[in-house]
């Protein structure tokens, strides 16, 4: 932002004062959703879940402990890549590429990439999810809502699945299913955001007053 003599909110929506409430609905909504998705596979696949959340502490305060850190922390986090991914570099790249398509699956693939992550179905996932992401800002004119549903899956997962770690993820053989997780989450970020702009309830809440442009 200094280098380019551009305040840091710039990169976080069109101008408008920062939308709390997006981000905190697209906590909620997302995190409800991935957490559906997770434990309806673990129905079909006849595997029993059980929550990571649950085993960190013997008691409800070590467990609720663990949950408040998880949420701040991840929340944060999330909140720094969507203002270098969706924010910064969005606006760089849509400067030059009008198309929304190319813009997502160019966002989505650096995105992936950055993480290092040597499965390759795991960078497909986010591949996906960063994409979708990108749908998101374009679609609502701000990083808000894919904020809050960026964090949504990293807390879901650190609550139901594995803890908070910074190792690497060691390689591990391809799965069709993650791929297929891949698919759900483009699909689920776009119709959130699609939710949110047709919706004029939702938009009149979170201060939306119109639908922002694809591109």
């Amino acid at each position: 932002g200094a280098i380019h003599k551009r305040p840091v909110g710039g990169y976080v929506n069109d101008g408008r004062p920062l939308q709390w409430r997006l981000m905190l609905a697209g906590l909620a909504l997302a995190g409800v959703v991935i957490a559906v998705v997770i434990c309806g596979v673990s129905l079909v696949a006849g595997q029993a879940l059980e929550p990571f959340v649950l085993q960190v502490s013997p008691n409800l305060v070590g467990r609720s402990l663990y949950a408040i850190i998880a949420i701040a922390l991840l929340l944060l986090a999330s909140a720094a890549e969507e203002l270098v991914f969706r924010g910064w570099l969005l606006k760089h790249t849509a400067a030059y590429i009008r198309n929304p398509i190319v813009l997502m699956a160019l966002n989505g693939v650096l995105f992936a990439a950055i993480h290092l992550d040597p499965n390759l179905d795991a960078f497909l996932f986010r591949a996906a999810m960063g994409a979708g992401l990108t749908w998101m800002a374009l679609r609502l004119g701000g990083i808000e809502l894919g904020v809050g549903a960026h964090a949504a899956n990293n807390v879901v997962i650190v609550l139901l699945l594995r803890p908070i770690t910074v190792q690497p993820e060691g390689a591990h053989p391809f799965s069709v299913g993650v791929v297929a997780s891949a698919v759900a989450m483009l699909a689920g970020l776009i119709g959130i955001a699609e939710l949110w702009m047709r919706w004029p309830a939702l938009r009149r809440w979170t201060g939306l007053s119109a639908p922002a442009a694809a591109a």
